[in-house]
C-alpha cells in the first residue's frame, strides 16, 4: 500500500538527515548537563551512531520502492516497529538518568514512538500481503 512505502520513505529520509548531521556535527555537548562528559570517544562513538542511522535510512529507503513485494514490506514493517520501539526504550532510559538533558529526547521519544506503532500496526495487525489475497 502507498501508506507503508511513504512511511518508509520519510524514515528512511529523517534517519539519512540525521546521520549526516551527526557525522558533521558529533559533538553530544548541547543535549549533556555536564559538558564535561562530551569527549574525543564520545564524539568516535556518535559517528559510528551516525553511519548506522545513514545504513538504516537507506535500508528504508529501499524498502519504501516499489520493487519491494508486498510479503518483504510486512517483515520490514515488522522488524523495523521492533527497533524504533527498542530506540524508544533507550531514549527513555536516557531521559530518566542524570546525564542528558530532557529536552533533547523527548521529540525522538514522540516520533519514534508513533512511527514503531504506525509500522507494528501494518506489519503485525493488518499486513499489506494478507489484504491483497
Amino acid at each position: 500500500m502507498k501508506a507503508r512505502r511513504i512511511l518508509f520513505r520519510f524514515d528512511g529520509a529523517l534517519f539519512t538527515l540525521v546521520g549526516i548531521i551527526v557525522m558533521l556535527f558529533p559533538s553530544a555537548a548541547p543535549a549533556l548537563h555536564d559538558i564535561s562528559l562530551s569527549n574525543a570517544a564520545m564524539d568516535d562513538t556518535r559517528r559510528l551512531l551516525a553511519a548506522a542511522y545513514i545504513a538504516i535510512g537507506m535500508f528504508c529507503l529501499a524498502m519504501g520502492s516499489k520493487a519491494m513485494p508486498a510479503v518483504g514490506r510486512d517483515m520490514g514493517c515488522s522488524v523495523r516497529g521492533a527497533s524504533l520501539l527498542l530506540l524508544v526504550a533507550t531514549d527513555l532510559v536516557q531521559i530518566f538518568g542524570s546525564r542528558w538533558k530532557p529536552e533533547s529526547l523527548v521529540a525522538y521519544v514522540i516520533v519514534f514512538g508513533m512511527m514503531g506503532a504506525a509500522y507494528l500496526y501494518w506489519g503485525l495487525i493488518r499486513p499489506e500481503a494478507r489484504m491483497q489475497q
